[in-house]
């Protein structure tokens, strides 16, 4: 058996394209492209079905993925066995790791070890996703939960503990009192895809059109689930790079967003982003967000090349809107300038509006806000405790914000959906009629 056919194989039913395997092998694209042809024309069947947007199996290579997978898992035993037989210590070791484990005591950890085996280096990758050890992608993964695969192997080796920690007088100057004893948290939200993979399966039973993932690249699973169930899946990406690991995993829409928008972002502006995502991707379509809220930024985002737009920040001041109703009020009085990108909601970079809470984070005098999910879990009695008190406490309403892009600026009337929705139809009409008779001369 001639095992070079099927490393190419894998490599494309993984990574779902020919040019994301040829990165995978580091090897030419149609070098991919050949050995997947001459292993159809061995085995006689059709192993992809060719898409524009990627190469997705057959029932034949679906049939023989597992198969082929459990010998490379052997290939990949026998060389650790034989590696194993050198008694001396070198080489690389793989080890992912949460932000929050990878970024502390791990690195000082790594250090002491390599003081002792100095031929031994480390890539250490720092992510919440979740990693295939069977197939090499790492050596090592460190988790705060068991692995769920059968075919790995789960060790504790530490803990970890959570608690509040913060000066209690700065809420005493600033009028905000402590949760009654009688009042629960709400539930704490889930970081990563398998953490929540029951609601998003849940979600996929209902009738929806469209399912996002607004950090990382969905997993396998979810854009299978959304071919199975006839809902597309979309992905957020701040750079080309992100847009082209999205297109690789699958997605059937990109949403390039920029620096502009709300929540998390990179650090590209829409107006250079769009164009560029649009070429990287073509022919996937291509959703601008950020800064958009009026139909002559419709406009714009399709003269970029994108086939529509992605709006949030523009409804959070709508009737409608469950936004609190102190900080829709500092929406509507806030402009352009009034927001910031700040780490100290979530851990991760996310545009919102600057307040008393966003100053005292950026305090350089202060404590840095922890990684992504320990920060939501630092600040989550905090922020309770301000939204409670914000509609009485002049200090509880100057810590009040929520994310929300640079386009608050002209969020400045309560306005039904309703009506946000024909203002931007009508102005992009209006526009575009614009545009016509500039044309015309």
């Amino acid at each position: 058996m001639l095992w070079e056919p099927y490393r190419y194989f894998l490599a494309v039913a993984e990574t779902g394209s020919l040019s994301a395997a040829a990165r995978q092998l580091s090897v030419s694209q149609p070098t991919v492209g050949r050995q997947i042809t001459e292993l159809e024309t061995r085995l006689n069947t059709r192993l992809f079905d060719r898409a524009s947007h990627g190469y997705f199996l057959t029932r034949a290579g679906e049939a023989i993925q597992n198969q082929i997978s459990v010998i490379e898992t052997s290939f990949l035993e026998v060389e650790k066995t034989v590696s194993g037989l050198d008694q001396a210590l070198s080489g690389e070791v793989s080890i992912s790791a949460t932000e929050g484990l990878g970024s502390g005591w791990l690195v000082s950890a790594i250090k002491e070890f390599q003081d002792l085996h100095p031929a031994i280096t480390f890539n250490l990758m720092l992510d919440i996703s979740v990693i295939d050890l069977v197939r090499g992608k790492a050596d090592i993964a460190l988790r705060l939960a068991n692995p769920a695969d059968p075919e790995l192997i789960g060790r504790k080796v530490g803990e970890v503990g959570f608690g509040l920690y913060g000066a209690e007088k700065y809420f005493e100057e600033h009028g905000v009192p402590p949760l009654p004893a009688d009042v629960e948290l709400p539930r704490e939200i889930a970081v990563g895809f398998e953490k929540q993979r029951e609601v998003i399966e849940l979600l996929f039973e209902r009738k929806i059109s469209l399912m996002a993932s607004a950090l990382g690249p969905p997993p396998s699973w979810m854009i299978e689930m959304g071919r199975e169930k006839g809902v597309k899946v979309a992905a957020l990406a701040g750079t080309v790079e992100h847009a082209r690991r999205h297109v690789e995993a699958g997605v059937d829409i990109v949403v390039a967003q920029g620096y502009e928008a709300g929540g998390h972002t990179g650090q590209v502006a829409t107006m250079v982003l769009v164009p560029e995502v649009v070429d990287a991707v073509d022919p996937v379509p291509v959703l601008a967000a950020g800064g958009i809220g009026n139909g002559r930024q419709v406009a714009a985002s399709l003269a970029l090349g994108a086939q529509g737009v992605w709006t949030g920040s523009v409804w959070l001041t709508t009737e409608e809107a469950e936004t609190h109703p102190v900080v829709k009020q500092k929406f509507l009085e806030a402009t352009s300038s009034d927001t910031v990108r700040s780490r100290s909601l979530t851990g991760k970079p996310a545009r919102q509006l600057r307040c008393a809470w966003t100053d005292a984070w950026d305090d350089p005098t202060n404590p840095d806000p922890l990684p992504m999910p320990l920060q939501p879990r630092l600040v989550r009695d905090a922020q309770a405790r301000i939204a409670r008190t914000a509609h009485k406490s002049e200090g509880a309403k100057a810590l009040s914000n929520y994310f929300v892009g640079q386009i608050v600026g002209s969020m400045n009337h309560v306005k039904s959906v309703r009506s946000v929705v024909e203002e931007l139809v009508t102005e992009y009409a209006d526009t575009m009629v614009r545009l016509d008779e500039w044309a015309d001369g």
